[in-house]
């Protein structure tokens, strides 16, 4: 039982963050008939953007050892390195997916100097990312495995092996 718990905590955390990374680089939809005025697509605003990777900040990208207990770890069999691994591999799949890179770039084209840019992005992710590795032994491995995931999936994204059918990169 304590396993399927710990499961599920976990795919909780992960959907919450999901909630999150969806403003990151999002579009509203707004379903218009023909007679009503106004853009059916938006961009996300680029305050909402930013607080969006301010929260990804504090409770994704920075070490989160409460979701690593020992006193649950060492009773189910479960490794806290393939579990970070999950969470890191499928965390920037979808925060540094083309879909994300292109809604980013078309708002940079269309708002300017008030679009949340890939430059905006990437230093906000990079800044949390590649700080000082903590002195805490737990923390520093975390901070490696973001790092490691991080790393993979922008080599991915290099080879094409991430790239959407229109080649963007």
């Amino acid at each position: 039982n304590l396993k399927d718990y710990y499961k599920e905590v976990l795919s909780q955390y992960k959907r919450y963050m999901n909630h999150v990374i969806k403003w990151v680089g999002g579009v509203y939809e707004e379903n218009k008939t023909i007679e009503q005025p106004g853009a059916i697509y938006t961009h996300v605003e680029k305050a909402k953007q930013k607080e969006a990777m301010e929260f990804l900040k504090r409770h994704l990208l920075t070490p989160q050892g409460w979701l690593f207990p020992t006193e649950v770890l060492d009773k189910i069999n479960t490794r806290a390195d393939a579990t970070i691994d999950n969470i890191f591999s499928s965390t920037f799949k979808k925060l540094l997916g083309n879909g994300k890179m292109e809604n980013m770039i078309n708002d940079e084209f269309l708002n300017g100097a008030s679009a949340y840019t890939l430059e905006d992005f990437y230093n906000d992710i990079n800044s949390v990312i590649w700080t000082n590795i903590p002195a805490d032994k737990s923390q520093a491995i975390y901070q490696r495995m973001i790092q490691k995931n991080y790393i993979l999936y922008l080599i991915s994204l290099s080879e094409g092996q991430n790239n959407s059918a229109n080649g963007f990169i």
